[in-house]
């Protein structure tokens, strides 16, 4: 199994205009929705499986396959996840504001 170190003093800049394309390309793709908080998490339940299963390809199937490809599949399922999770905690935190239960 590899081991990745965790980036000290990162306030992961360069993911974060990466997150937002994502957040847009998800708007064009589905448009804005209205969704109960567990379909929301429902959704982002089955973009964590996927990028779990990019994760096991990486640290199982890298014999095989070139690893590149598979390093740059996990960073883009890691970017769906943090732009669906971004959107949730935006989704809550307007109804919030706006007195929604």
């Amino acid at each position: 199994m590899n081991i990745y170190r965790d980036v000290e003093n990162c306030r992961c800049e360069e993911e974060f205009p990466l997150v937002a394309k994502e957040h847009d390309r998800q708007i064009e793709k589905w448009g804005h929705q209205k969704r109960s908080l567990f379909e929301w998490m429902t959704y982002l339940t089955e973009e964590v499986g996927e990028l779990a299963e990019a994760v096991s390809n990486i640290e199982y199937d890298s014999q095989s396959k070139d690893v590149s490809i598979m390093r740059g599949d996990a960073i883009k399922e890691a970017h769906q996840v943090a732009a669906l999770a971004t959107r949730m905690a935006a989704i809550i935190r307007k109804n919030n504001k706006e007195g929604q239960p």
